[in-house]
């Protein structure tokens, strides 16, 4: 088993923990059937702030709820990712396709606070000739502070990573967001 899957699997149970009562389902208060977890869709853009800054553009699920302060979210991040390196003309660029699993305390209005595990792939699309083209995993581990007004949140958020690009395998960032959390269709 996948060491990303043992911590999401634990993020997942810690999430659903707490809320698990032994009750019969007539007994529930009416307000709190209502009040249940809340699904969202955000769609965003995110600025890598390392070396050059890059943009990106991601898509979002989101579960909170409002009783219980918490939500967990999975994301979808296309980042272009753009560096140089001393004494050379050439910006480098690579294009990485993550899925994420975010997992945070906060309100839907106000400031969060987020832990998130990324893994994905990156692709070489500017590098020396011989290295263009190829593919390389990606999995990372970060910490995020947000702020929502209305239907916007902002966030600022640093990723710790491996990846097996080059060496060295480590990547870190520092990332800008700003989503807009889609209105309900259903």
């Amino acid at each position: 088993m996948a060491p990303w899957s043992i911590v999401a699997a634990m993020v997942a149970w810690a999430m659903v923990a707490p809320g698990l009562q032994a009750q019969e389902a007539d007994s529930l208060p009416v307000v709190a059937a209502q009040d249940g977890s809340q699904v969202s869709v955000l769609a965003g853009m995110r600025i890598d702030l390392g070396g050059v800054p890059s943009p990106g553009a991601s898509l979002e699920v989101m579960a909170d709820s409002p009783i219980r302060h918490i939500w967990m979210s999975l994301q979808f991040l296309a980042q272009m990712t753009r560096w140089n390196v001393q004494y050379d003309s050439m910006t480098r660029r690579d294009h990485g396709y993550l899925g994420r699993v975010r997992a945070g305390l906060g309100t839907g209005a106000g400031p969060s606070i987020y832990v998130l595990f990324e893994h994905g792939i990156g692709i070489i699309k500017a590098d020396r000739e011989r290295l263009l083209g190829q593919t390389y995993e990606m999995t990372g581990v970060g910490l995020g502070v947000g702020l929502t007004v209305g239907r916007v949140t902002g966030s600022l958020e640093f990723v710790l990573g491996g990846a097996d690009r080059a060496d060295p395998d480590l990547y870190g960032g520092l990332g800008l967001s700003l989503q807009y959390r889609l209105p309900r269709i259903f």
